[in-house]
């Protein structure tokens, strides 16, 4: 119970951090005066079998609709590419949900009043955007980064012993920058930051980062953020040990 709690804080984690655990690239369309919205959307799956389902929502913000968006206006063109879920209305800003389901391309059409609206959504299949992860103490500080070949997040991660001078690094991919780096000690319910590093126009060089002393008792969450230079989508990983 209590390492259940532990992974849902820091799921929640994930969310604040990356606003999903999907990556999402929005290219805005002005249609009115007034109102603007997400006129193109790229998303990831977040592993590549695509069976996270639970986990691959994203969706289209309108910004100053003219009148709230209906549920029964929603529609996709491809089903089996993603299916709408459900629409958030805001006042003066409406968020629509889609859940992802395969790699392809969907029209997303939904309403505002009487006048119809498209929006056209790219899902992509899981890429792995980390060339370099070691951590000090993880798999004998060698490269682990193979451990989100396929999805994600890697779960099975273990600290050898305690390790004091502990460095973490990490390299993007050709084709990908790195945003940012959170570290948290999650072994009491109140993480403790360990490490939160920004690069506000990404960066390709390889980062080495200092996380003081990892204890072989505790338990932790690494975070990344990576951006693909092409399309602009962001993608996520997730390093936890000693779960």
């Amino acid at each position: 119970m209590k390492a259940t709690l532990k992974r849902i804080i820091s799921g929640l984690l994930v969310v604040a951090m990356a606003a999903g655990m999907f990556a999402l690239a929005p290219v805005k369309e002005t249609e009115a005066a007034s109102m603007t919205y997400d006129k193109k959307v790229t998303v990831y799956l977040l592993d590549k079998s695509g069976k996270s389902s639970g986990y691959n929502y994203d969706g289209i913000g309108v910004e100053n609709p003219s009148k709230s968006i209906k549920l029964s206006s929603l529609k996709s063109s491809r089903s089996s590419v993603a299916t709408v879920t459900g629409v958030d209305n805001y006042g003066d800003y409406s968020y629509i949900e889609f859940k992802a389901k395969k790699p392809g391309t969907t029209t997303i059409t939904f309403k505002v009043g009487s006048k119809k609206y498209t929006s056209k959504v790219t899902v992509k299949n899981y890429t792995n955007p980390a060339k370099t992860v070691k951590i000090s103490g993880v798999s004998k500080g060698k490269n682990i980064a193979s451990k989100t070949k396929k999805k994600t997040y890697a779960y099975n991660l273990k600290l050898s012993k305690t390790t004091k001078k502990a460095k973490l690094k990490v390299k993007a991919k050709s084709g990908w920058k790195l945003m940012d780096v959170f570290v948290y000690d999650n072994t009491k319910s109140t993480p403790k930051t360990v490490v939160e590093k920004f690069y506000d126009n990404g960066t390709t060089k390889q980062k080495t980062l200092s996380l003081g002393t990892l204890k072989k008792s505790h338990v932790y969450s690494v975070y990344f953020t990576f951006k693909n230079k092409k399309n602009g989508c962001y993608q996520s990983l997730d390093y936890d040990i000693n779960w």
